[in-house]
């Protein structure tokens, strides 16, 4: 039974939000929070375990995953009962009247927190490593264990997080490094550390806000009262273990105990909750839009889920959004935002990239990627919409236009890739290599320079004197931050993705589509040059568009408006054939 992705909009007390949360399974509902600075993601295989007797929910923690925060900045002051009401939102809005609930570290004392404060919506707790601090130990975390995430020019605040994600493997606090400190565990693959990055990374600077709340908890006071059957325990190797005994004194219904392996502890919170099991939930909910700026929603297609990021509030033609190879949503936001009031518009993370599901083993990314742009058209119900691309996009948007030339009204090319048969062979070889995670880190200054070198070399391993790229360098700092995080996300498939671009006949393609198709770049793009060649086979105009992204969508609106000058492409390339 599969996964579902999904995103659920709510009008509540902290103002429009939504919430990304997965669902699978059938019968009465559990919900599942996760740990920090994590997400849902880290519950799909207990998901799938438990879907046969249940409908499992695991929602990212605002803020954390894909939600959106309850504050916007991170130094606000959250407390896990702020949490347990956002959940109660939550629980409102997919329609969940009562759940079984199953919590780990910071989601344990949430689980605890909804369970006090809620009692009629949850029928039982299962808290997996309880949090129960003195005021002592909670000055000595609190003091060190919350330091800013601030991106850094050099990108060394990359290999501090990984570093202080091993850390928190070998010492509890991690930044408390003497033998009394150390815990014994195996540290685990770079895979996994890679994974773990990410989530700190979605999460960002908010990353403090639910870990800080969990150690400001007071997590006595909820046990003595509580009204729910609950169990409080740890894993026979979990740090949080020695907690247990701090726990003065409970309600009947709350039983205290040791666990075992983290396996023998998840079958006891299974059974627990088949004798105490939630209501049946309703259907998904559909999900609902929020006026004045972009709003996400999950479509699913042939190859999985796909993430889009839209605005709706406008009238007018619809407009669809492509990034290039190695990007996201996120970085062309300036781009979006640009068109918000003006046009209604639709971003989609391409397949293998951003918060979209992975490439197949063997697909053809372009063969994927039309596929998904018809399903969004599709299920939106736009029979046809104009398009901007940009780089590896643009590639995407011509060979989608040559298979479904009626979907498209109007294409505009931002920095088109057109290259010449040995360009594109050593691109081919140098310009997307594979990088394994590696045990120390390191492999993330890499993906760092690679990106910072977009804005400075062309291309970017071309360091030497005719490779420079003669603009004001783009290398701020939240900017790289932002295209080097959409890289690690679509990294598994980046590499072959761009050497299926590259080797595409993109000069026979364009011959297809001048009756619907403008040409643009900006003065600092390295495709610049590209893109007038790509002009001059087509006998299109090339446009520059404005330095600044945000003031890109007035200049893209307005090509729209106007129909290509089809004649005198025609024109120029029958005398071209001549």
């Amino acid at each position: 039974m599969p996964i579902e992705r999904h995103f659920v909009t709510i009008a509540g007390q902290w103002g429009p939000r939504q919430v990304h949360y997965r669902r699978c399974g059938s019968g009465p509902a559990v919900l599942l929070l996760h740990q920090s600075p994590q997400s849902s993601a880290e519950y799909e295989t207990l998901m799938l375990q438990w879907a046969e007797g249940f409908t499992v929910f695991a929602p990212d923690h605002p803020g954390y995953g894909m939600s959106d925060p309850l504050a916007s900045d991170s130094e606000v002051e959250i407390t896990l009962w702020e949490f347990a009401d956002a959940l109660a939102e939550f629980m409102d809005a997919v329609g969940i009247s009562s759940a079984a609930t199953y919590g780990f570290h910071t989601g344990a004392g949430m689980a605890v927190a909804l369970a006090a404060a809620y009692p009629e919506r949850v029928t039982a707790v299962y808290a997996n490593g309880y949090v129960v601090l003195d005021d002592a130990e909670r000055d000595h975390i609190l003091s060190g264990y919350l330091p800013p995430l601030e991106p850094r020019w050099d990108g060394s605040h990359l290999a501090w997080i990984w570093a202080r994600n091993r850390d928190q493997l070998m010492f509890f606090p991690w930044f408390d490094r003497q033998l009394s400190a150390r815990m014994i565990h195996d540290v685990p693959e770079p895979s996994v550390l890679q994974n773990w990055l990410l989530e700190f990374l979605r999460a960002g600077d908010y990353y403090r806000v639910a870990y800080r709340a969990a150690f400001n908890f007071d997590g006595n006071v909820p046990l003595e009262t509580l009204q729910v059957p609950a169990i409080i325990t740890a894993t026979e190797t979990d740090v949080l273990r020695t907690h247990l005994e701090k726990i003065q004194k409970q309600a009947s219904c709350v039983a205290i105990r040791d666990g075992g392996t983290l396996e023998e502890n998840l079958d006891e919170a299974h059974a627990f909750f088949f004798r105490h099991p939630g209501a049946e939930p309703g259907h998904a909910p559909e999900t609902g839009a929020i006026s004045g700026h972009g709003w996400n929603r999950m479509l699913n297609y042939e190859h999985g889920n796909l993430r889009l990021h839209c605005n709706l509030d406008a009238p007018g033609q619809p407009l669809l959004l492509l990034h290039g190879a190695g990007g996201s949503c996120e970085t062309i936001e300036k781009v979006f935002r640009g068109f918000e009031g003006k046009r209604p518009v639709i971003a989609l993370d391409l397949p293998g990239h951003g918060e979209s599901h992975p490439l197949a083993g063997h697909a053809m990314f372009l063969d994927s990627t039309a596929t998904a742009i018809l399903a969004v058209l599709d299920q939106l119900g736009f029979p046809t919409v104009d398009a901007w691309a940009e780089w590896g996009g643009s590639t995407v948007l011509i060979d989608f236009i040559g298979r479904h030339p009626e979907r498209i009204r109007r294409a505009v090319c931002s920095g088109v890739q057109l290259f010449n048969s040995k360009d594109a062979e050593e691109l081919a070889v140098h310009y997307s290599p594979p990088i394994e995670p590696a045990w120390h880190g390191g492999h993330l200054l890499e993906y760092w320079h690679i990106i910072r070198n977009h804005s400075l070399f062309w291309p970017w391993y071309r360091q030497e004197r005719g490779g420079i790229i003669e603009a004001e360098p783009r290398v701020d700092v939240a900017d790289v931050h932002t295209r080097v995080i959409a890289l690690l996300k679509s990294a598994a498939g980046w590499p072959r993705i761009c050497v299926e671009l590259f080797c595409y006949p993109v000069d026979g393609a364009l011959q297809n589509c001048v009756n619907k198709l403008y040409l643009c770049a900006a003065h600092w793009d390295p495709n610049l040059t590209h893109t007038v060649a790509a002009a001059d086979i087509t006998g299109l105009e090339c446009t520059t568009l404005p330095d600044r992204q945000e003031e890109w969508a007035d200049a893209i609106i307005e090509l729209c408006a106007v129909k290509p000058d089809v004649d005198a492409a025609k024109e120029y390339l029958s005398g071209v054939e001549a």
